[in-house]
């Protein structure tokens, strides 16, 4: 092929909690305990001088979560997702819970 092509995103489900500013323990029990050598477990989400951090391992990076952000659990790990880009790209399913 030598022109231009077209493509359409693959579909797929995801899980996502919404951090609110007032739910760590939620946030926590969906995102769980990363395995990080030698230094032993960490919390994939923790709570830092009153902001949100998520651990994104494809990135292997801490990533700043504001109030409203989502948390998506994706095929690569969890990553950080605003408002705004969640609402455009993904739709909640009927009766879906993970």
């Amino acid at each position: 092929m030598n022109g231009a092509q077209t493509f359409r995103k693959r579909v797929a489900d995801v899980a996502a909690i919404q951090w609110t500013g007032d739910n760590p323990y939620a946030v926590r029990a969906f995102t769980g305990i990363h395995k990080v050598e030698p230094s032993g477990n960490h919390h994939v989400f923790t709570v830092q001088s009153g902001h949100g951090e998520l651990y994104v391992e494809a990135d292997n990076v801490w990533r700043d979560i504001e109030i409203g952000d989502w948390i998506v659990r994706g095929s690569r790990g969890f990553f950080p997702c605003r408002p705004d880009i969640f609402a455009q790209t993904y739709e909640e399913v009927e009766g879906g819970r993970s």
